[in-house]
């Protein structure tokens, strides 16, 4: 992996909560609130991709919103009510999760006589125990995990306190209209390999990316409210360049793993599923895998599907 810079223009916890579903795993706690952001037009980015008999509606999310956010609009409203299932990442639901604890426990805490602390830079731990009490986290709960997961608590952490809720996530709203219709809801992959996805990094990659995350916290909360207006209002460029462009140059570790392999397993997912079934479907996944030159409907146009 590259040394990524020391001041990132966009937060590792930021990119996580248009990217990775388990980052919604965050607890909620007491939180301030903020007024609702004015945005003139709310329409985010909704790609239709067809062929002769099926027409699959992808829609990239945020996984943890401020509960005033305002996304829903007709278009997206009408394309999610005439489809036959609703495809998701992964299972969210506690007992869903249960049977993988095991494997998350691996890939998530450090071997024993390791600890957080003995994995950073010199210079990293002072400011990531500053972090944590800025995050309000004991720094001791931090010490048994891996620096992924130390990395996403205290983003997601910090998200969580400034008003964003894991429970107004697109997810999960959309994935509780889908069970109240009685929609089928299916997954583009399951628990473990997402797991593996962030949980496999090299770990001189997580420290790299736990030291980033130090860094974000440090810096402005502006970034959120700016990534979640420009997704608001459907504009893709600037997603692509906050979510996409600076992943793939400053950590390509984590873009390859996390975006560009498992993009290719869904493009299979949905190749197969058109192939084999007529209808209308609804795809809801991280905003981060519908933006830029791996996005996942650029893979299915390479099928020869027609993507608008």
């Amino acid at each position: 992996m590259r040394a990524m810079s020391a001041r990132s223009s966009t937060s590792f916890g930021v990119i996580l909560s248009f990217l990775f579903v388990g980052c919604g795993g965050a607890a909620s706690e007491p939180r301030e609130t903020t007024p609702a952001r004015e945005v003139a037009e709310i329409r985010p980015r909704l790609v239709r991709v067809s062929d002769a008999d099926t027409t699959v509606y992808l829609f990239g999310t945020v996984h943890l919103l401020e509960p005033s956010t305002a996304w829903m609009n007709d278009e997206i409203s009408g394309a999610l009510s005439s489809s036959r299932a609703v495809y998701f990442e992964v299972p969210t639901e506690p007992e869903a999760l249960a049977p993988h604890m095991p494997l998350l426990q691996s890939l998530a805490l450090n071997p024993p006589g390791v600890t957080l602390s003995s994995l950073l830079p010199p210079d990293a731990r002072s400011r990531a125990e500053a972090a944590a009490t800025a995050s309000n986290v004991p720094f001791a709960q931090l010490e048994p995990m891996r620096p992924w997961l130390a990395a996403i608590t205290l983003s997601m952490t910090r998200l969580v306190a400034r008003g964003a809720d894991p429970e107004a996530g697109v997810d999960r709203v959309i994935a509780a209209r889908a069970r109240e219709a009685g929609q089928e809801v299916r997954y583009l992959e399951d628990i473990p390999t997402q797991l593996h996805a962030i949980g496999d990094l090299p770990t001189d990659v997580q420290v790299e990316l736990f030291v980033q995350s130090l860094d974000d916290i440090e810096e402005s909360d502006a970034h959120f409210d700016e990534m979640v207006s420009a997704w608001q209002r459907g504009d893709t460029r600037h997603l692509e360049h906050e979510l996409v462009d600076e992943m793939r140059t400053e950590a390509p570790a984590l873009y390859d793993s996390m975006l560009v392999r498992r993009n290719r397993a869904w493009v299979e997912v949905l190749t197969t599923l058109m192939a084999n079934e007529p209808g209308t479907f609804f795809v809801a996944a991280g905003a981060a895998h519908f933006v830029g030159p791996d996005a996942v409907q650029v893979g299915l146009a390479q099928h020869g599907l027609t993507v608008q």
